[in-house]
């Protein structure tokens, strides 16, 4: 479960990356797409670093 927490920054980047992805092959990125991702992008951001912090 540590291990889990430790990445759960990059796991909620990826996720952004994926529904941008997925997004752009469907046909086209809607400004809804974009916002989720770009507060999914920012999230993990934060995520990792505040869990870098407290792990290390």
């Amino acid at each position: 479960m540590k291990q889990i927490i430790e990445y759960l920054g990059l796991i909620i980047f990826v996720i952004a990356i994926i529904l941008l992805a997925f997004g752009l092959l469907q046909g086209g990125i809607n400004n809804t797409i974009l916002l989720v991702s770009g507060i999914l992008l920012v999230v993990g951001l934060v995520v990792q670093v505040v869990v870098g912090k407290k792990y290390m």
